[in-house]
């Protein structure tokens, strides 16, 4: 299954993530290992990777102004929280770059 992801790179983009309007579906952070929610007006969904892509954690329903993380982190993708597909604890996840 095809899943639109957003990889955000650069420092700007990062920081602001999920609360820039234009940013829609999944975002990913690659070399990450801390997610703040300060700014946003909702909750939001995170799932942890390892290098391999394996998911070692996942936060659901994290509200606004927290902070989370996991050292052992190599990514984390996330989402406005809602029902419906996520990564369980386990999966491995495998992300391509779109063609331009």
């Amino acid at each position: 299954m095809a899943m639109p992801v957003s990889s955000l790179e650069r420092f700007w983009e990062r920081l602001r993530g999920l609360m820039d309007p234009m940013v829609r579906g999944w975002v990913l952070l690659d070399r990450c290992a801390s997610v703040h929610t300060w700014g946003m007006r909702e909750p939001c969904d995170l799932a942890w990777l390892d290098e391999r892509g394996q998911v070692t954690r996942v936060d659901r329903d994290v509200p606004p102004r927290s902070v989370r993380w996991d050292p052992g982190a190599a990514a984390v993708l996330e989402r406005r929280s809602h029902r419906g597909l996520w990564p369980e604890v386990g999966e491995r996840w495998f992300f391509e770059r779109a063609a331009a």
